[in-house]
């Protein structure tokens, strides 16, 4: 959810390609969105805006921030800091602390609740909780309000999932699949990736992000994949 005027990120995302250094062609483009050219074509003519799921993906494929397809200043990215103070009376949601999206660390207990749009809560093992680190950088800030799904393992490669060491130290990445197995990568290419070891404890079905005075939610049940 996001409150701009329509067709307002659609001519965001027509500036942002004119800029690239190699010029994308729309049909090129829109493929590599996995969406219609039509579809691409009404949002670059303005006559309506990607949904909020898209705007990670249209951020990191243009090369620029959620902050400027939504028309705000750019934030500073203070690592560890909440940024973005989470208040959404709906419905009450399990909280489990924060969740390092860095190097691995000690799980912050809590035995608290938040309040989440409904849908978000409609599911059973749902939990809540707030990222704190940078390895997941753009798609997961520091002081995100993440929504997360109990994991059945069975593969599934390019979910966010948290997952646990044999120190019981918790992280969030991507799930990747390599012929040797499967691996924790980090969109942050200032961190490795590393093995998988046990199985993952949930995966991201939800976004909550204060950006200004405008709140982002990105919700998929299926997974949110970068």
């Amino acid at each position: 959810m996001y409150c701009v005027a329509q067709g307002d990120i659609g001519r965001r995302v027509k500036e942002a390609l004119d800029d690239l250094p190699t010029k994308y062609r729309p049909a090129d483009f829109a493929r590599d969105l996995d969406i219609s050219p039509q579809r691409l074509n009404n949002w670059l003519m303005g006559e309506n805006d990607p949904p909020a799921e898209m705007l990670p993906k249209l951020a990191r494929r243009l090369n620029k921030s959620i902050q400027f397809l939504l028309g705000e200043p750019d934030l500073p990215m203070e690592v560890g800091s909440a940024l973005f103070p989470i208040s959404v009376p709906k419905v009450q949601l399990p909280k489990i602390g924060s969740i390092s999206a860095g190097d691995w660390s000690d799980p912050t207990d809590s035995d608290d609740f938040e309040f989440v749009d409904a849908e978000m809560a409609d599911g059973k093992g749902r939990f809540a909780c707030t990222i704190d680190g940078d390895s997941m950088y753009d798609l997961l800030w520091p002081g995100d309000l993440t929504i997360w799904t109990k994991y059945e393992f069975g593969g599934r490669p390019g979910l966010i999932v948290i997952a646990r060491n044999g120190s019981s130290q918790l992280t969030t990445k991507q799930l990747i699949k390599r012929s040797e197995g499967f691996y924790l990568h980090p969109l942050n290419q200032k961190y490795e990736d590393q093995i998988l070891k046990g199985d993952p404890l949930g995966f991201l079905v939800g976004i909550i992000r204060i950006v200004g005075s405008k709140r982002v939610t990105v919700y998929d049940p299926r997974g949110i994949r970068p």
